[in-house]
């Protein structure tokens, strides 16, 4: 029928806009580098991938089952083990957060091009590129090229 979605017209769950503000709010209390639960720190998008102390993978690509963050957040009778000694996230919010793995776990937040946890390129940081205002910094770049010793 007219005006439903497909699968090809939903978006892409976002870490950024999405799933991060979940962790914010529930998880990085308690799993951050100062105060690292379990082992396991939340803060930074590319160490959430293998877990801590248990050392099961928290997050595996496509795979919201084999995901021990998944396992963690679901609530069994009511409750959850993770946020320990809090309320369970809502259904939505795991919904959304096993939909994100499924989607292969990616950071799409503000990169034009998505950073996924299988793609270790992604997480190597590269140079930032010069302005075109920037004509004196590449200047001063040739001129201290042109003057280093010649390596032999």
């Amino acid at each position: 029928p007219k005006g439903e979605a497909t699968p090809a017209a939903v978006e892409a769950v976002s870490y950024d806009k999405q799933i991060r503000p979940i962790f914010q709010a529930h998880c990085q209390g308690c799993h951050q580098p100062a105060k690292p639960g379990g082992g396991y720190v939340m803060t930074a998008f590319d160490r959430m991938l293998a877990g801590g102390k248990s050392k099961a993978a928290a997050i595996v690509p496509r795979e919201p089952a084999e995901s021990f963050l998944v396992d963690q957040i679901t609530p069994d009778g009511g409750e959850a083990e993770m946020p320990r000694g809090e309320k369970p996230l809502s259904e939505p919010e795991i919904d959304l957060i096993k939909r994100w793995i499924a989607e292969g776990a990616a950071d799409r937040g503000t990169a034009a091009e998505p950073k996924a946890f299988a793609d270790s390129a992604a997480m190597t940081p590269t140079a930032p590129s010069l302005k075109p205002n920037d004509a004196c910094h590449r200047v001063r770049l040739v001129a201290r090229a042109m003057m280093a010793p010649a390596s032999m």
